[in-house]
Protein backbone atom coordinates (compact mmCIF):
# COMPACT_ATOMS: atom_id res chain seq x y z
CA UNK A 1 0.00 0.00 0.00
CA UNK A 2 1.21 3.59 -1.14
CA UNK A 3 0.73 6.02 2.13
CA UNK A 4 0.93 9.75 2.09
CA UNK A 5 0.82 11.30 5.53
CA UNK A 6 0.15 15.41 5.54
CA UNK A 7 0.05 17.07 8.62
CA UNK A 8 1.39 20.27 9.73
CA UNK A 9 3.96 21.74 12.19
CA UNK A 10 4.84 24.95 13.66
CA UNK A 11 5.79 27.59 16.06
CA UNK A 12 1.76 28.73 16.17
CA UNK A 13 0.07 25.49 15.61
CA UNK A 14 3.54 23.38 18.12
CA UNK A 15 4.32 19.54 16.91
CA UNK A 16 1.92 17.70 18.68
CA UNK A 17 0.34 16.54 14.90
CA UNK A 18 3.97 16.26 13.77
CA UNK A 19 5.03 13.85 16.48
CA UNK A 20 1.74 11.79 16.43
CA UNK A 21 1.79 11.81 12.12
CA UNK A 22 5.50 10.44 12.42
CA UNK A 23 4.98 8.06 14.86
CA UNK A 24 2.29 6.53 12.60
CA UNK A 25 4.52 7.00 9.62
CA UNK A 26 7.14 4.71 10.74
CA UNK A 27 4.64 1.92 12.22
CA UNK A 28 3.26 1.78 8.99
CA UNK A 29 6.14 0.99 7.28
CA UNK A 30 7.39 -1.72 9.56
CA UNK A 31 3.80 -2.70 8.95
CA UNK A 32 5.28 -3.32 4.95
CA UNK A 33 3.92 -0.20 3.31
CA UNK A 34 5.46 2.33 1.18
CA UNK A 35 4.98 6.06 3.14
CA UNK A 36 5.73 9.36 2.03
CA UNK A 37 4.99 12.59 4.19
CA UNK A 38 3.77 16.00 3.32
CA UNK A 39 4.86 18.63 5.99
CA UNK A 40 3.46 21.94 6.05
CA UNK A 41 3.92 25.21 8.31
CA UNK A 42 6.79 27.67 9.03
CA UNK A 43 10.18 27.16 11.19
CA UNK A 44 9.48 23.11 11.54
CA UNK A 45 13.29 22.85 11.50
CA UNK A 46 12.72 21.20 14.71
CA UNK A 47 11.34 17.94 12.90
CA UNK A 48 14.90 16.87 11.66
CA UNK A 49 15.36 15.97 15.38
CA UNK A 50 12.76 13.76 15.47
CA UNK A 51 13.82 9.74 15.45
CA UNK A 52 11.09 8.55 12.75
CA UNK A 53 12.27 10.67 10.13
CA UNK A 54 15.39 9.17 8.78
CA UNK A 55 12.59 6.00 8.13
CA UNK A 56 10.26 7.52 5.81
CA UNK A 57 11.13 9.38 2.39
CA UNK A 58 10.70 13.02 2.88
CA UNK A 59 8.94 15.69 0.18
CA UNK A 60 9.45 19.38 0.16
CA UNK A 61 8.33 21.21 2.70
CA UNK A 62 4.80 23.16 1.82
CA UNK A 63 3.16 26.19 2.95
CA UNK A 64 -0.31 26.40 4.74
CA UNK A 65 -3.06 24.96 2.94
CA UNK A 66 -3.46 27.15 0.20
CA UNK A 67 -4.35 26.72 -3.52
CA UNK A 68 -0.63 25.85 -4.33
CA UNK A 69 -0.37 23.61 -1.46
CA UNK A 70 -3.36 21.02 -2.05
CA UNK A 71 -2.02 21.10 -5.86
CA UNK A 72 1.32 19.51 -4.51
CA UNK A 73 -0.37 16.97 -2.40
CA UNK A 74 -2.71 16.37 -5.52
CA UNK A 75 0.69 15.75 -7.75
CA UNK A 76 2.20 13.70 -4.98
CA UNK A 77 -0.61 11.12 -5.21
CA UNK A 78 -0.55 11.19 -9.02
CA UNK A 79 3.58 11.12 -9.12
CA UNK A 80 3.89 8.71 -6.32
CA UNK A 81 0.71 6.40 -7.00
CA UNK A 82 -0.66 7.19 -4.02
CA UNK A 83 -3.57 4.66 -2.81
CA UNK A 84 -4.12 6.04 0.95
CA UNK A 85 -3.96 9.60 2.31
CA UNK A 86 -3.81 10.36 6.38
CA UNK A 87 -4.13 13.64 7.63
CA UNK A 88 -3.74 15.42 10.49
CA UNK A 89 -4.74 18.95 9.70
CA UNK A 90 -7.33 19.69 12.12
CA UNK A 91 -6.80 23.24 13.78
CA UNK A 92 -7.73 26.91 12.80
CA UNK A 93 -6.00 27.40 9.82
CA UNK A 94 -7.76 24.76 8.10
CA UNK A 95 -11.13 25.53 9.19
CA UNK A 96 -10.52 29.06 7.86
CA UNK A 97 -9.71 27.19 4.60
CA UNK A 98 -12.18 24.75 4.67
CA UNK A 99 -13.97 25.35 1.12
CA UNK A 100 -11.30 24.37 -0.18
CA UNK A 101 -10.26 21.37 1.62
CA UNK A 102 -13.68 20.11 0.84
CA UNK A 103 -12.78 20.98 -2.76
CA UNK A 104 -9.64 18.78 -3.25
CA UNK A 105 -11.11 15.62 -0.73
CA UNK A 106 -13.71 15.96 -3.58
CA UNK A 107 -10.56 15.02 -6.30
CA UNK A 108 -8.93 12.94 -4.20
CA UNK A 109 -11.71 10.50 -2.83
CA UNK A 110 -12.06 9.27 -6.42
CA UNK A 111 -8.04 8.04 -6.69
CA UNK A 112 -7.46 6.77 -2.64
CA UNK A 113 -8.69 6.46 0.51
CA UNK A 114 -8.54 9.22 3.11
CA UNK A 115 -8.28 8.93 6.93
CA UNK A 116 -8.15 11.60 9.35
CA UNK A 117 -6.63 11.99 12.24
CA UNK A 118 -9.22 14.33 14.06
CA UNK A 119 -9.52 16.95 16.67
CA UNK A 120 -12.34 16.25 19.95
CA UNK A 121 -15.85 17.40 20.20
CA UNK A 122 -16.16 20.87 18.75
CA UNK A 123 -12.60 21.44 17.41
CA UNK A 124 -13.13 18.30 15.41
CA UNK A 125 -12.90 18.16 11.27
CA UNK A 126 -15.05 15.95 10.77
CA UNK A 127 -17.86 18.59 11.97
CA UNK A 128 -16.89 20.71 9.03
CA UNK A 129 -17.02 17.50 6.61
CA UNK A 130 -19.83 15.73 4.76
CA UNK A 131 -19.00 11.60 5.53
CA UNK A 132 -18.89 10.74 1.58
CA UNK A 133 -15.16 12.84 1.82
CA UNK A 134 -13.45 10.60 3.74
CA UNK A 135 -13.45 6.69 4.50
CA UNK A 136 -12.30 6.65 8.71
CA UNK A 137 -11.50 9.49 10.98
CA UNK A 138 -10.52 8.97 14.24
CA UNK A 139 -11.05 10.73 17.49
CA UNK A 140 -8.53 9.26 19.73
CA UNK A 141 -9.25 10.76 23.09
CA UNK A 142 -10.74 9.78 26.68
CA UNK A 143 -14.61 10.24 26.54
CA UNK A 144 -15.18 10.13 23.16
CA UNK A 145 -18.22 7.85 22.23
CA UNK A 146 -18.72 6.30 19.15
CA UNK A 147 -22.73 6.96 18.76
CA UNK A 148 -22.26 4.83 15.48
CA UNK A 149 -20.96 2.00 16.88
CA UNK A 150 -18.42 -0.72 15.49
CA UNK A 151 -19.91 0.12 12.03
CA UNK A 152 -19.47 3.74 11.75
CA UNK A 153 -16.62 5.94 9.99
CA UNK A 154 -15.69 7.67 12.99
CA UNK A 155 -13.56 5.76 15.36
CA UNK A 156 -13.63 7.09 18.86
CA UNK A 157 -11.82 6.90 22.16
CA UNK A 158 -8.15 6.02 23.54
CA UNK A 159 -7.79 3.01 22.30
CA UNK A 160 -6.48 4.44 18.82
CA UNK A 161 -4.10 7.41 21.14
CA UNK A 162 -0.80 7.51 19.10
CA UNK A 163 1.49 7.42 21.85
CA UNK A 164 5.30 6.40 21.06
CA UNK A 165 5.52 4.83 25.07
CA UNK A 166 6.63 1.19 25.81
CA UNK A 167 3.69 0.87 28.40
CA UNK A 168 3.97 -2.60 29.27
CA UNK A 169 7.04 -2.46 30.65
CA UNK A 170 6.96 1.09 32.36
CA UNK A 171 7.60 1.15 36.18
CA UNK A 172 4.81 2.87 37.81
CA UNK A 173 5.69 2.84 41.28
CA UNK A 174 5.79 6.32 43.04
CA UNK A 175 7.94 5.45 45.93
CA UNK A 176 10.72 5.11 43.19
CA UNK A 177 10.74 8.39 41.91
CA UNK A 178 12.70 11.73 42.94
CA UNK A 179 11.30 14.50 40.85
CA UNK A 180 8.49 17.10 40.65
CA UNK A 181 8.47 17.47 36.74
CA UNK A 182 7.35 21.03 35.06
CA UNK A 183 6.71 20.80 31.39
CA UNK A 184 4.85 24.06 29.71
CA UNK A 185 4.74 22.88 26.32
CA UNK A 186 7.28 24.10 23.53
CA UNK A 187 7.22 27.67 23.69
CA UNK A 188 5.57 28.29 27.14
CA UNK A 189 4.06 31.75 25.69
CA UNK A 190 2.17 32.48 28.82
CA UNK A 191 4.92 32.59 31.60
CA UNK A 192 3.45 29.57 33.19
CA UNK A 193 7.09 27.71 34.07
CA UNK A 194 7.67 31.28 36.18
CA UNK A 195 4.32 31.09 38.03
CA UNK A 196 5.22 27.77 38.91
CA UNK A 197 8.39 28.30 40.02
CA UNK A 198 7.24 31.17 42.40
CA UNK A 199 4.75 28.96 43.99
CA UNK A 200 7.31 26.55 44.52
CA UNK A 201 9.83 29.20 45.85
CA UNK A 202 6.74 29.79 48.48
CA UNK A 203 6.42 26.70 49.87
CA UNK A 204 8.80 27.10 53.15
CA UNK A 205 8.82 22.80 53.78
CA UNK A 206 11.53 21.00 51.77
CA UNK A 207 10.51 19.32 48.63
CA UNK A 208 11.42 16.84 46.30
CA UNK A 209 13.98 18.26 43.54
CA UNK A 210 11.86 20.02 40.91
CA UNK A 211 13.16 19.14 36.86
CA UNK A 212 12.19 22.56 35.00
CA UNK A 213 11.86 21.31 30.89
CA UNK A 214 12.64 24.41 28.75
CA UNK A 215 11.16 23.92 25.29
CA UNK A 216 12.82 23.98 22.00
CA UNK A 217 10.72 27.35 21.25
CA UNK A 218 10.69 29.41 24.38
CA UNK A 219 12.02 33.02 23.84
CA UNK A 220 15.65 33.73 24.90
CA UNK A 221 14.52 36.48 27.12
CA UNK A 222 12.47 34.04 28.86
CA UNK A 223 15.10 31.24 29.28
CA UNK A 224 17.31 34.41 31.13
CA UNK A 225 14.49 35.00 33.40
CA UNK A 226 13.94 30.85 34.22
CA UNK A 227 17.92 30.90 35.06
CA UNK A 228 18.01 34.06 37.35
CA UNK A 229 15.19 32.29 39.12
CA UNK A 230 16.64 28.55 39.38
CA UNK A 231 19.84 30.57 40.66
CA UNK A 232 17.70 32.53 43.67
CA UNK A 233 15.21 29.16 44.22
CA UNK A 234 15.17 27.80 47.66
CA UNK A 235 14.47 24.22 46.26
CA UNK A 236 16.91 22.22 44.18
CA UNK A 237 16.29 22.55 40.44
CA UNK A 238 17.33 21.41 37.58
CA UNK A 239 16.99 22.61 33.82
CA UNK A 240 16.27 20.11 30.79
CA UNK A 241 16.97 21.97 27.93
CA UNK A 242 15.22 20.77 24.40
CA UNK A 243 14.70 16.77 25.48
CA UNK A 244 14.18 14.59 22.76
CA UNK A 245 11.59 12.88 24.42
CA UNK A 246 9.67 13.41 27.42
CA UNK A 247 9.34 9.60 28.81
CA UNK A 248 12.54 9.06 31.08
CA UNK A 249 11.50 12.33 32.77
CA UNK A 250 8.08 11.14 33.50
CA UNK A 251 9.34 8.07 34.62
CA UNK A 252 11.69 9.70 37.41
CA UNK A 253 8.31 12.12 38.39
CA UNK A 254 6.27 11.62 41.10
CA UNK A 255 4.00 14.42 40.02
CA UNK A 256 4.16 16.41 37.12
CA UNK A 257 2.80 20.27 36.57
CA UNK A 258 2.15 21.02 33.08
CA UNK A 259 0.24 22.37 30.41
CA UNK A 260 -2.39 20.82 28.71
CA UNK A 261 -2.40 19.02 25.42
CA UNK A 262 -1.59 15.55 24.34
CA UNK A 263 1.23 15.69 26.90
CA UNK A 264 -1.40 15.02 30.09
CA UNK A 265 -1.94 11.44 27.89
CA UNK A 266 1.51 10.51 28.54
CA UNK A 267 1.53 11.54 31.69
CA UNK A 268 -1.17 9.14 32.42
CA UNK A 269 0.20 6.07 29.82
CA UNK A 270 3.29 6.44 32.49
CA UNK A 271 1.50 6.65 35.64
CA UNK A 272 2.82 10.26 36.53
CA UNK A 273 0.19 12.10 38.54
CA UNK A 274 -0.61 15.16 36.87
CA UNK A 275 -2.00 19.01 38.15
CA UNK A 276 -2.76 20.82 34.95
CA UNK A 277 -3.24 24.53 33.90
CA UNK A 278 -5.22 25.45 30.91
CA UNK A 279 -3.96 28.10 28.74
CA UNK A 280 -6.87 29.36 27.81
CA UNK A 281 -10.99 28.38 28.54
CA UNK A 282 -11.03 26.08 25.50
CA UNK A 283 -8.66 23.93 26.54
CA UNK A 284 -9.99 23.67 30.42
CA UNK A 285 -13.54 22.52 28.67
CA UNK A 286 -11.71 20.06 26.69
CA UNK A 287 -9.89 19.04 29.74
CA UNK A 288 -13.36 17.96 32.11
CA UNK A 289 -13.76 15.07 30.61
CA UNK A 290 -10.58 13.54 30.64
CA UNK A 291 -10.35 14.44 34.49
CA UNK A 292 -13.09 11.74 34.67
CA UNK A 293 -10.49 8.83 34.59
CA UNK A 294 -8.81 10.26 37.54
CA UNK A 295 -5.23 10.52 36.66
CA UNK A 296 -4.88 14.45 36.86
CA UNK A 297 -6.39 17.74 38.09
CA UNK A 298 -6.95 21.07 36.66
CA UNK A 299 -6.25 23.79 38.53
CA UNK A 300 -8.02 26.20 36.08
CA UNK A 301 -7.60 28.52 33.05
CA UNK A 302 -3.95 30.90 33.32
CA UNK A 303 -4.79 34.07 35.17
CA UNK A 304 -8.04 33.26 36.68
CA UNK A 305 -7.02 31.75 39.95
CA UNK A 306 -4.33 33.16 42.41
CA UNK A 307 -0.40 31.88 43.31
CA UNK A 308 -1.95 31.57 47.29
CA UNK A 309 -4.81 28.52 45.72
CA UNK A 310 -2.37 27.34 43.13
CA UNK A 311 0.13 26.79 45.95
CA UNK A 312 -2.46 25.53 48.14
CA UNK A 313 -3.76 22.87 45.81
CA UNK A 314 0.01 21.80 45.08
CA UNK A 315 1.18 21.54 48.78
CA UNK A 316 -2.04 19.09 49.03
CA UNK A 317 -1.53 16.92 46.56
CA UNK A 318 2.21 17.00 47.63
CA UNK A 319 1.31 15.79 51.07
CA UNK A 320 -1.41 13.39 49.86
CA UNK A 321 0.75 10.17 48.39
CA UNK A 322 -2.66 8.14 48.67
CA UNK A 323 -3.80 10.32 46.32
CA UNK A 324 -1.01 10.30 44.10
CA UNK A 325 -1.32 6.47 44.03
CA UNK A 326 -4.19 6.62 42.79
CA UNK A 327 -4.05 9.26 40.24
CA UNK A 328 -1.23 6.69 39.03
CA UNK A 329 -2.73 3.38 39.04
CA UNK A 330 -5.86 5.54 37.10
CA UNK A 331 -3.45 6.94 34.38
CA UNK A 332 -2.02 3.60 33.40
CA UNK A 333 -5.30 2.44 32.22
CA UNK A 334 -6.38 4.56 29.86
CA UNK A 335 -4.28 4.03 27.26
CA UNK A 336 -2.85 0.28 26.10
CA UNK A 337 0.31 1.80 23.62
CA UNK A 338 -1.81 -0.25 20.66
CA UNK A 339 -3.37 2.47 18.84
CA UNK A 340 -1.06 2.70 15.65
CA UNK A 341 -1.84 -0.70 14.92
CA UNK A 342 -5.36 -0.23 15.63
CA UNK A 343 -5.38 2.84 12.92
CA UNK A 344 -3.17 0.55 10.73
CA UNK A 345 -5.66 -2.49 10.52
CA UNK A 346 -8.36 0.05 10.21
CA UNK A 347 -6.43 1.96 7.03
CA UNK A 348 -5.94 -1.84 5.65
CA UNK A 349 -9.64 -3.38 5.86
CA UNK A 350 -11.13 -0.21 3.75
Amino acid sequence: MNILICFDAGNDIGYGHAKRSLYLASKCVEAGHNVSVLKSGQNNHQLDKNKYYTKIKQLKTLERYVASSMDSVCAAVDSLKINTIVLDISHKHTYQNISLLKQTLKKLKDSCDIHILDSARESALCNYLEEKLYNKVYIPYFGEIDKGGETSRVKTGTKYFLLDLPVQSIDYKLEDRDYILITCGGSDPYGISKFVLEAFNSIESVVKKIKLVIGPRFLPELICELKTMVDKMKHEVQIVSSPEDLLSLMQESLLAISTSGLTKYELAASGTPAMLISIDREHYDINQTFLQAGSAIDVGVMGTFSKKYFTEQLTALLADHGRRCEMSTAGKNIIDGLGAQRIISEIEEV
